[in-house]
């Protein structure tokens, strides 16, 4: 069964089926402020929120790199150049690690193929009757 759901503006609504529609409640039953959580919940929560805050703060804005780099004597031309790169080296290592996967997926799927035809060295119960004669038949004369 498929539920509409409307966002807290009001302007949105989206379908979702069964799995989804208790989730959202208890999202948006969180979000507004008179919920209550309990007190097992809040030692994760603050513990969560901390790490959040923590990498938060180890992040930097690209204005804020190229005043770093001016207090280090580093033009902010070679700053923006050094980001570009950095962002293409992780868009590369990301392409080529789901070009492996794929790979290995592919791979799995053909032995799984193959176990499952025969293909793969298997006896093939289908096979011809020439193959499937005893090994003392003679085989009859044409005529």
């Amino acid at each position: 069964m498929k539920y509409k759901v409307a966002s807290e503006q009001g302007d949105k609504v989206k379908l979702f089926d069964n799995r989804h529609y208790d989730l959202i409640n208890n999202y948006l039953s969180m979000t507004k402020s008179n919920h209550r959580i309990s007190q097992e919940h809040t030692s994760e929560i603050f513990a969560l929120a901390a790490e959040l805050q923590a990498k938060h703060e180890q992040t930097y804005s690209l204005a804020e790199l190229r005043e770093i780099g001016a207090e280090a004597h580093i033009s902010p031309e070679f700053i923006d150049r050094a980001v570009r790169q950095i962002q293409l080296k992780k868009r590369r290592a990301a392409l080529r690690a789901t070009i492996v996967d794929n790979v290995i997926n592919l791979g799995a799927i053909a032995v799984i193929f193959g176990l499952f035809t025969g293909f793969a060295g298997l006896p093939n119960h289908c096979s011809s009757a020439a193959q499937t004669q005893p090994e003392n038949s003679e085989l009859l004369p044409n005529s």
